[in-house]
């Protein structure tokens, strides 16, 4: 997941100035510039856009309470990325929230085994419910998201070869349900 193109590093700087002395409109201005690109990553991941309009809210909120720390020459998507993430999981977890649709998990590069009907939406849904939240979130930001296995360590928090292992798991998974008729 690369950056996206928003606004100049000045600007930017400018409006981190300017919020952390108190303007709120400059911080306004912060939210809406990253709100779009934020919402973009958290989408695959949360059944619902109230789920991603809450988390959203949490990761600005803490944001917010991290400007004085931050500086204003940094660029914040990376911060902002990384604490949407680490909050859509905590809120995952805490919710144990079940996925509304993952209709798009074949397109996803799921590879289905041959001969094998693609899965209805709602039954895989009910597979997915079954994952840890962990490895629901790595699943859905390797498979369906296209991040890369160091990225996502990088966001999560964790260890590469622990993404590696859970998606590892989670597609043996899905395979051996698939296979076993148990979708």
């Amino acid at each position: 997941m690369t950056k996206p193109a928003l606004e100049s590093p000045q600007k930017t700087a400018s409006w981190i100035r300017d919020a952390r002395a108190g303007d709120e409109a400059a911080f306004e201005s912060l939210v809406k510039v990253y709100y779009g690109p934020l919402f973009h990553v958290l989408r695959p991941v949360l059944p619902t856009q109230e789920d991603v309009e809450e988390v959203l809210q949490d990761a600005f909120y803490r944001f917010y309470l991290a400007l004085p720390r931050f500086r204003e020459d940094a660029d914040p998507f990376p911060f902002l990325r990384t604490t949407a993430l680490r909050r859509a999981y905590t809120h995952l977890k805490k919710h144990r929230i079940r996925l509304e649709s993952l209709e798009h998990l074949s397109e996803g590069g799921v590879e289905i085994p041959s001969g094998t009907p693609s899965p209805d939406p709602a039954v895989l849904q009910r597979w997915a419910s079954r994952l840890s939240p962990r490895r629901r979130m790595v699943f859905l930001l390797r498979e369906l998201g296209g991040m890369a296995d160091e990225a996502i360590a990088k966001e999560l928090g964790i260890r590469c070869s622990t993404v590696r292992r859970h998606a590892q798991m989670a597609l043996a998974e899905l395979r051996r349900s698939l296979e076993e008729g148990d979708l």
